[in-house]
């Protein structure tokens, strides 16, 4: 019997339609492996418990250039710890060359994300993003570095659209609820974090954080609220920024 891969293919539109746990792990290996620009669609809630998760899209050279529709389904069972710079169901979205890569229509449920790089992004759908994120949804934890928020650790340019964050955010420079950081013309619309951010300050950087944005140098915040505490730890010989929202 042929192997069940997990997914249907259909070459005309370049999607792969992924209908449980496995299908998703092994399109994230293709995207890794380098078809970068492949579109993923769930038909299925996907449990992802116990599975080795290494995100969808690896770094900058292998970042997901592609459309991802979770079709409003969810994905549990996200737990993982890393080393790698990248975190999150994917780790890099679009690039500076390609910020037409989309994430949209997914819900994570009681995820565990942890990114113990120096200098690491870490994010409950994106570790790292140029694209689009839309209609995503968090619950969980995401604990980082310099980097880290609910939903997005940083925005580069492109948007924010209706996302929201119940996860509790901990890190230790540019933390906020729903991202990290926004900057570049990034905006943010229609969302809103209930998680509590949590600051373990630096002692020697500038630290910036919010219940809503951790560094917003983006154009816009609209529509959007944070209703979660955010408590910081310790000192810093730099500047310290921290906000409500």
């Amino acid at each position: 019997a042929a192997e069940d891969l997990g997914y249907i293919y259909d070459s005309n539109t370049n999607t792969y339609t992924v209908y449980n746990a496995n299908g998703l792990m092994n399109v994230a290996e293709l995207v890794n492996g380098g078809k970068t620009d492949i579109n993923i669609t769930l038909t299925a809630d996907i449990d992802l418990t116990g599975k080795d998760w290494t995100p969808i899209g690896t770094d900058y050279d292998n970042s997901y250039k592609g459309t991802f529709d979770g079709g409003g389904h969810t994905i549990t069972g996200l737990t993982f710890t890393t080393n790698d710079e990248y975190a999150g169901l994917f780790g890099y979205l679009g690039n500076f060359n390609n910020a037409a890569a989309t994430v949209k229509n997914v819900v994570m449920d009681g995820i565990q994300i942890t990114c113990n790089h120096r200098s690491g992004y870490a994010g409950g759908v994106v570790g790292y993003s140029w694209g689009t994120i839309e209609n995503c949804s968090v619950s969980g934890s995401v604990s980082g570095t310099v980097y880290v928020g609910g939903v997005v650790g940083v925005q580069i340019g492109g948007s924010i659209t209706g996302c929201s964050s119940s996860a509790t955010v901990k890190g230790m420079v540019q933390v906020g609820g729903v991202a990290g950081q926004t900057i570049f013309g990034a905006t943010l619309t229609a969302c809103y974090a209930t998680g509590n951010v949590i600051i373990e300050i630096d002692r020697t950087q500038d630290i910036s954080g919010g219940g809503l944005v951790g560094f917003n140098d983006g154009i816009s915040l609209l529509s959007c609220y944070a209703t979660g505490n955010v408590t910081s730890t310790g000192s810093s010989t730099g500047n310290v920024h921290i906000g409500g929202l």
